[in-house]
């Protein structure tokens, strides 16, 4: 059976994008972040990578679909903390637009992702 190649895939670099944007976020509010939302973010961003990766090598439907539910969950759960922040006041807003666009980015190729599989599913069934 084919397993997917994640590196090539935009999904995941799209992903590595956020990532990156996440870290010059973390790197621009560094005085403005405490420490324990520095790490906390900074795990949470981390995970979302390795989860997209995780899921698109997976052979079980079910686990491939998991593992993408959990960095989308994962990319909601950053994107309210960031909003919350950004609610505080204690992030600017222009700081936070790189986020949303890349955030933006990734959960519309999970979303794509899902379709891709559901609809290459339903045509292997008929078969």
């Amino acid at each position: 059976m084919y397993v997917e190649d994640f590196k090539k895939l935009s999904l995941y670099q799209n992903s590595l994008d956020f990532y990156y944007a996440v870290y010059r976020f973390i790197d621009n509010n560094a005085m403005e972040l405490s420490n324990e939302e520095k790490l906390k973010i900074r795990k949470m961003t981390v995970r979302i990578p390795v989860a997209i990766a995780a899921g698109i090598g997976q052979m079980n439907m079910k686990i491939r679909f998991k593992r993408l539910n959990m960095a989308k969950g994962l990319l909601e759960e950053l994107k309210t903390l960031t909003s919350e922040l950004l609610l505080k006041s204690r992030i600017e807003h222009e700081d936070d637009i790189e986020l949303q666009y890349y955030y933006d980015q990734v959960i519309r190729l999970i979303n794509s992702y899902f379709g891709w599989l559901s609809k290459n599913n339903k045509s292997k069934i008929s078969i």
